[in-house]
């Protein structure tokens, strides 16, 4: 049964029917005089039992929402994306083909950028995020986002062009507001890299490009995304590689190398070195086309046929092998010339490479030696470590935290490596007595810099890029592919490196002069970005964009915004 509540004149006294309610001796509610609505009868002023019981009946109704946004923070950084021109850059380069009907295919492109940095998980989310958001449209100089099916549409349609395109606008914005470039070139930029995998379901078929591979822990199906990466007070990733799951981030580096110098500079060596690589392939390969000749001339005076098909059978390996040769010797001066390049233009600067195991070979060491790169990098055999801790005594090993003790080396030749290099070794308890796994660090850095315990401290900084791969795939969601074909997939994971860095750029713009300008990207889409926010409709001159005042990101947002406003005021004018 309902009791009755005196509130109900006070809360709802317009209803001049109220009084026509009738309630028994114990407050129970018996009938109404004339007829009235369910909702008034059964509403949240009547109790059952003392407990307030929420009205069986409610009313909504459409309205306009226009001036109103889900994801508010979309505004500013729209705003800011286009004081940087990054909407003019994607408009001035990429050229898509593809007919207009209501938006353009840089429009959607944009649109997806912007659906990355609001934390769309896919495509099909747009239409309930973004679409409706006219407000944050405008900021980013849209009337209204497509429809999902258009943005889905647009990425079938791109091409090897457009991904030369997109780079040019990631280079372009790089050079423009990149922190790198305030950075002492006598001083070294700790460059980090490394390779992720990025699997699909083994079963599928429809993925363009995916094969089998390591991900991660276990072997199966998918891609691979190799990133250089700046961490500290930089936080910016320099650009990515895109590769079936069976390629090995040993067979990367120089790619990524080129692509470090293209975007921070060149170290100040020469190329010298690398260039001696060349001339022993070459000889090798004389000497063994010689080799089959006789071969072959064995052959033609040979009297048995047996015979003969012998010698004929391994003079065809030895030119197979000459020529796999002379293919390594063209590779190696085409890289040669590709750094050439680079580096008769580039700025000399200070570089290190930072690397796990993958990393860590000896034909990358040598790599890395000759081309003048300072390096820290993980030694890829735990087999050597092994071998180099028997020459150990217990008494040597330095504690560094209660189960990683290390030791120093010093400057060591190690087998198979042509270049003396320092090496630092480590051990790890197991959960066995007296039982360790080994490890050791080979780096160009000298031993009055980092002793073996800063070098290992310096070593473990590198989870700055293991905490970037884990944003990138799940908060800008690059582990959901928004497509399947090859060429769309590496489009849609470039520009969410170009989102992670534009994020980076943009809260220290937007967030100014307060502490959150160093809020981490995570923060920023899942928090700052789900600050709602409206247009101010009495401001019809000059639009404002009005914020919950009870948001820090929004007490932030504006503070900023005053104190650059209030600093613009006391230039002084010139003539």
């Amino acid at each position: 049964m309902f009791k009755y509540n005196s509130c109900i004149y006070e809360t709802c006294g317009y209803y001049p029917h109220y009084p026509r309610i009738y309630f028994d001796d114990y407050g129970h509610f018996v009938y109404a005089h004339r007829p009235v609505c369910c909702t008034l009868a059964l509403s949240r002023h009547f109790f059952k039992g003392g407990v307030p019981m929420d009205s069986i009946m409610q009313r909504y109704e459409l309205a306009n929402f226009d001036d109103f946004s889900i994801t508010g923070f979309l505004v500013p950084t729209g705003h800011y994306a286009q004081k940087i021109g990054l909407i003019d850059l994607f408009k001035q380069h990429l050229k898509i083909k593809m007919k207009t009907v209501h938006h353009t295919p840089v429009e959607k492109i944009i649109e997806l950028f912007v659906s990355m940095i609001a934390g769309c998980p896919d495509i099909k989310t747009v239409n309930n995020r973004l679409v409706p958001d006219k407000l944050a449209a405008t900021a980013w100089c849209q009337k209204q986002f497509a429809d999902q099916s258009r943005v889905s549409e647009v990425l079938h349609r791109i091409t090897p062009e457009n991904l030369l395109q997109l780079e040019e606008i990631f280079q372009t914005l790089f050079d423009e507001q990149s922190l790198t470039r305030y950075h002492p070139r006598n001083e070294w930029l700790i460059v980090d890299v490394d390779m992720t995998g990025l699997p699909v379901s083994p079963s599928s078929r429809t993925y363009e490009g995916a094969t089998f591979g390591f991900m991660q822990k276990e072997k199966g199906k998918g891609y691979k995304l190799t990133c250089p990466y700046t961490g500290g007070q930089f936080g910016e990733v320099l650009g990515g590689l895109f590769d079936p799951g069976s390629a090995h981030c040993a067979t990367k580096l120089v790619d990524l190398l080129l692509l470090i110098e293209k975007r921070v500079g060149s170290p100040p060596s020469s190329l010298a070195k690398y260039k001696t690589r060349i001339q022993p392939l070459l000889t090798q390969a004389r000497i063994l086309e010689n080799r089959a000749r006789r071969r072959e001339e064995e052959a033609f005076h040979a009297r048995k046929s047996q015979r003969r098909s012998i010698l004929q059978q391994r003079s065809k390996r030895l030119l197979i092998r000459a020529e796999l040769l002379r293919e390594r010797a063209a590779q190696v001066l085409k890289t040669l010339e590709s750094f050439d390049t680079l580096r008769q233009h580039n700025p000399r600067r200070g570089i290190l490479i930072r690397g796990d195991a993958g990393f860590g070979s000896f034909e990358d060491v040598m790599l890395l030696s000759e081309l003048g790169y300072d390096f820290l990098l993980k030694g890829y055999s735990p087999r050597t470590a092994r071998v180099l801790a028997k020459g150990v005594a217990e008494s040597q090993w330095g504690r560094f935290n209660p189960i990683v003790y290390v030791v120093e080396l010093g400057i060591i030749k190690l087998s198979g490596c042509p270049y003396p290099v320092r090496v630092v070794l480590g051990r790890t308890k197991t959960g066995k007595s007296q039982v360790f796994q080994y490890f050791h660090l080979v780096t160009t850095i000298p031993e009055k810099l980092k002793d073996a315990t800063g070098l290992l401290k310096l070593y473990n900084a590198r989870q700055t890029i293991e905490a970037f791969i884990k944003t990138g795939k799940n908060v800008l969601n690059l582990k959901h592919f928004r497509v399947r074909n090859f060429y769309g997939i590496q489009f849609t994971l470039v520009l969410g490196l170009l989102a992670h860095n534009f994020m980076s750029w943009a809260r220290r713009e937007i967030f100014a002069g307060t502490p959150l300008a160093r809020m981490g990207i995570r923060e920023f889409v899942e928090q700052a970005m789900r600050v709602p926010g409206r247009l101010n409709p009495l401001e019809i001159d000059m639009p404002i964009t009005l914020f919950p005042e009870t948001s820090v990101y929004a007490q932030a947002l504006v503070h900023a915004t005053e104190k650059k406003s209030s600093a613009q005021m006391f230039l002084p004018f010139s003539n």
